[in-house]
């Protein structure tokens, strides 16, 4: 695996985190550091993925962590500020084919926020084969629970 998506993933983790825990910050100074990689110190440090999405997911009022498309990860205090930590939820059955995308939004209006997972079926390309799996929407209860809605009329 290279490490662009390690270093992508770093990367929105340190500005997430100088804006989600810093609550009154210094202006920067001309000696002060540009990137400061905080993986390890946020609980990310062996967390691998190409694409990130950060939202609310339990209503703690804290951005928690979408990584790959698949694993939720929920921003919680810690010891020396706060850390991600897995939530045990994986949107993706263990050998099925991933999302290409997550997106975050309130499908239902019920002010919780809910997931789009969307992926990419080329049934006109000759190498693809089919696996039944299909875009998905899965409704968010505000507590960091998901059920996944079978018919949601987005499946072709």
């Amino acid at each position: 695996m290279s490490s662009a998506p390690s270093l992508l993933l770093s990367a929105c983790v340190s500005v997430l985190v100088a804006l989600t825990t810093a609550r009154a910050a210094d202006p920067p100074t001309a000696t002060a550091a540009v990137f400061d990689n905080v993986a390890a110190r946020t609980g990310l440090e062996d967390v691998r993925g190409a694409r990130v999405s950060f939202a609310d997911l339990d209503g703690d009022l804290w951005p928690d962590l979408i990584v790959g498309c698949s694993r939720i990860f929920w921003n919680r205090p810690g010891a020396h500020g706060r850390r991600f930590v897995a939530s045990g939820i994986t949107l993706v059955p263990d050998g099925a084919r991933g999302a290409q995308s997550v997106q975050i939004g309130d499908v239902n209006d019920d002010g919780h926020a809910d997931l789009f997972l969307g992926r990419s079926t080329d049934l006109s390309n000759p190498r693809f084969t089919d696996d039944g799996l299909r875009s998905e929407i899965w409704l968010g209860d505000g507590k960091g629970g998901f059920r996944r809605v079978p018919e949601a009329g987005i499946e072709r």
